[in-house]
């Protein structure tokens, strides 16, 4: 059943599809010139690309996936193993050493090279849906659930812009329930260049999602967990200077909770923990070499939050979140990449009882491919995170550290492997988390259309407040992609 959230916000969604396809399909102007996409995550949800604040300056455009908590549906479908790829791309790592920052759309003659289809000369539409089952056994026993994932993107290109709108929805049925919602997601993305060293770049992202109530990291005493509403925008100007580049970005991110459910049956309001943030940051790459860039990246970021909670932290969280790191890139002819910075975080807290906290930030990642289908890639992360103010603690540090590979065996075959750990500690609170997992999979392409997915996770999750937890999951089923 779609909880409250999900039903009065689910228009929010459509609105802004409608408002986002106005700009998106916009006439050309025509000059000697193309375009290309970018982004821009919120630095306190920790989802900025490894070592790159702004990919766009990165010495080059991100390829592939974003590292955002809700994945495009143009590239959802890889991320989920659903969609037949022959190359694989990983995900946050700048594949050029040009500043141009729009050199990665296809060019003829100093135009976009457009590929037509059906639906329009210059613009594109993708779909995809699957179908999986999926059995599960952990802490409260075992279960079966079915995974319908449905998902649409729509791109579009000019003379001056590359643009993308897509949709995607995660319906789950247990063995003990109909069907509902378990996210929902659109996006909206673009590059707009107003001449050779200009450009804009835009993002803005609305996602509706709720936990899963078997959550490893959910207390016992909760019945129904909350659902978020999450709206994220971004938009930033760069500007080339030679060898120099500067792109200067502004966001704003809402998040919005429904109430909790206990297991007492009383409902836990969660309006403390609804906050507004307001970003700003500038970030300066200059290429050293044809193959390494070196960048400096500082931004500051204003945390409002609705209300002062009335258990746990009970004074205001508002803060100023201030952030600055240098780094270097480099791009050894798209076969090795690599990415690493260092900084300092700082974040300073209205309220006189709670003390600033400074942290070292370092942030490294590191890619492999080659011709024969072989992938694997290595990121280490760090963040802080503003945590739930009823736990008592003003911040929360986390560490994470990935290994993901992939290798193309055939024309019709690709093999999966990952693994993953987490560590986070409190600010105010002796509480630390601990989260593993590790997990194989398969693709097999029926068709350029059809293919079968399937895939094994363990989990571990520790913490001191709920103890230790564990989970095995299989999962196999159908995606059909356009």
């Amino acid at each position: 059943m779609a909880t409250k959230l999900n039903k009065k916000h689910i228009k929010i969604i459509s609105l802004i599809l409608c408002a986002g396809a106005t700009p998106a399909l916009s006439a050309d102007i025509i000059y000697n010139g193309d375009g290309s996409a970018s982004n821009n995550p919120d630095l306190l949800r920790g989802s900025y690309e490894t070592g790159c604040y702004y990919p766009a300056t990165c010495g080059g455009l991100v390829v592939g996936e974003e590292l955002g908590e809700y994945p495009s549906p143009k590239s959802a479908p890889q991320i989920n193993n659903q969609k037949y790829s022959k190359n694989i791309v990983h995900p946050n790592i700048a594949t050029r050493t040009n500043q141009n920052p729009l050199t990665l759309i296809p060019v003829h003659n100093n135009n976009i090279d457009y590929q037509s289809n059906l639906f329009a000369p210059n613009t594109k539409l993708d779909w995809s849906v699957s179908l999986k089952g999926a059995y599960r056994k952990d802490y409260n026993g075992e279960r079966f659930e079915t995974i319908l994932t449905p998902a649409i993107s729509l791109s579009h290109q000019n003379r001056n812009g590359l643009y993308n709108l897509g949709a995607q929805a995660n319906l789950v049925k247990t063995s003990d329930s109909e069907f509902s919602f378990s996210s929902i997601a659109t996006s909206l993305d673009g590059t707009f260049k107003f001449d050779r060293e200009t450009s804009l770049t835009f993002d803005a992202n609305v996602a509706i999602s709720q936990e899963d109530v078997n959550s490893l990291n959910l207390a016992s005493n909760i019945k129904t967990p909350p659902s978020m509403l999450n709206i994220n925008t971004n938009a930033a100007i760069i500007r080339e200077f030679g060898k120099l580049t500067g792109a200067l970005r502004l966001g704003y991110n809402r998040d919005t909770y429904s109430t909790t459910q206990m297991s007492t049956g009383l409902w836990q309001d969660n309006s403390a923990r609804n906050r507004n943030s307001y970003l700003a940051g500038l970030r300066l790459t200059q290429e050293i070499t044809p193959i390494i860039n070196a960048y400096v990246d500082l931004s500051a970021q204003r945390n409002i939050f609705d209300e002062i909670s009335t258990i746990g932290l009970t004074t205001t969280q508002n803060n100023w979140a201030l952030n600055g790191r240098a780094g270097l890139s480099g791009n050894w002819g798209d076969v090795i990449l690599a990415d690493i910075s260092a900084g300092y975080a700082l974040n300073q807290f209205d309220s006189a009882t709670l003390s600033d906290s400074p942290a070292a930030i370092i942030d490294a990642n590191i890619t492999y491919r080659n011709s024969t289908g072989l992938n694997v890639s290595t990121n280490f992360a760090s963040n802080i995170t503003t945590p739930d103010p009823s736990s008592g603690a003003s911040l929360k540090v986390g560490y994470t550290l990935g290994v993901l590979a992939s290798y193309q065996v055939n024309d019709w075959l690709r093999a999966r492997a990952n693994a993953r750990g987490n560590w986070a500690s409190y600010v105010g609170i002796d509480d630390i988390e601990r989260s593993y997992s590790a997990g194989v999979g398969v693709d097999y392409a029926f068709n350029k259309y059809i293919s079968l997915n399937g895939d094994y996770t363990y989990n571990i999750a520790d913490s001191s407040t709920i103890g230790k937890r564990d989970s095995h999951r299989v999962e196999f089923g159908l995606t059909y992609s356009r």
